[in-house]
């Protein structure tokens, strides 16, 4: 049942029928939060006939002036109680471990903020990478550093830190690359 049901999903999902847009929320999983880690960095994808496509990456910091007063979705009053206004923010908005509210939150603050409606939201965390690194093979990035599924880990979550020790800016810029 569940390869039926991929089958079916999947082709859809990836562009078969057109081109779909997707809003991807990188996670690191060095900050517990509901959805698996701290929302770091923002990403906007194209998937057009199985072809995927990065077409924006950026620090979720760039993200940060866009404030709400209040929950810009209504997911009721027990979720009001348990997380206030926290979700309210973009590093907030996957405290909840239910992920349809994360992902209901990031598209709405995206369309509040760009105008542009996006068809879905998926995340990824560098343990995730390292398995699509693992399939692809290892990059090399514009300084030399080699990223393999071996460190993309330890890179990205321990690393940076001594390479970059003072600057979040800087360190959010280097993971773009």
């Amino acid at each position: 049942q569940s390869a039926v049901r991929g089958a079916t999903l999947i082709p859809p999902l990836l562009g078969a029928k057109g081109l779909r847009n997707y809003f991807l929320a990188l996670q690191s999983n060095n900050e517990a939060r509901g959805t698996g880690g701290f929302f770091g960095s923002f990403g906007v994808i194209t998937a057009d006939d199985g072809r995927i496509d990065v077409r924006q990456l950026g620090p979720r910091s760039k993200l940060d002036d866009q404030q709400y007063d209040e929950l810009p979705l209504d997911f009721g009053p027990d979720f009001a109680a348990l997380y206030g206004d926290d979700p309210a923010r973009w590093a907030g908005a996957n405290l909840s471990p239910h992920y349809p509210y994360a992902a209901q939150l990031w598209l709405k603050m995206w369309q509040d903020r760009t105008g542009e409606r996006l068809d879905g939201a998926v995340t990824t965390d560098p343990v995730a990478l390292s398995y699509l690194l693992e399939a692809t093979g290892p990059v090399t990035l514009p300084d030399g550093r080699v990223i393999s599924a071996e460190n993309v880990v330890s890179f990205t979550e321990n690393e940076i830190y001594f390479l970059i020790p003072d600057d979040d800016a800087a360190r959010d810029a280097y993971l773009q690359v």
